[in-house]
């Protein structure tokens, strides 16, 4: 299980319950995921698209 925080409070407001998305961590520089050191591990979401419900 990984928590991802939603920087986007437009998108955040937007998605609903039940819907399907996908989510596209952030990366830094380097391209590397960059994942905070908890239980569970929490990253930031870069990109999060919309599936059909």
């Amino acid at each position: 299980m990984v928590y991802y925080i939603v920087e986007d409070a437009q998108v955040y407001a937007e998605v609903e319950i039940g819907d399907k998305v996908k989510v596209t961590p952030k990366t830094n520089d380097k391209g590397e995921y960059v994942v905070m050191q908890s239980d569970p591990p929490q990253i930031v979401a870069g990109k999060i698209e919309r599936l059909s419900k």
